[in-house]
């Protein structure tokens, strides 16, 4: 359905609609806002390899390599 004219209770409907999204991904999410992520993970090509453990090395050194 399209609309011609937007309304302020279309606009309600809508903000109240998002808020209820926004509440939702928020209480789905919880878990991942307080999940410790490694700044090799976050950001592997600027992290110093040699600073990380002996396993991850090689990959995060052909990672940079390859970038």
């Amino acid at each position: 359905m399209v609309l011609d004219e937007m309304t302020d209770g279309h606009e309600l409907v809508y903000t109240d609609h998002l808020k209820a999204v926004n509440a939702d991904m928020e209480v789905r999410l919880r878990d991942l806002d307080q999940l410790a992520v490694p700044d090799w993970v976050m950001e592997p090509l600027q992290h110093d390899a040699a600073s990380s453990k002996e396993a991850s090395q090689e990959s995060l050194i052909d990672l940079q390599i390859d970038a």
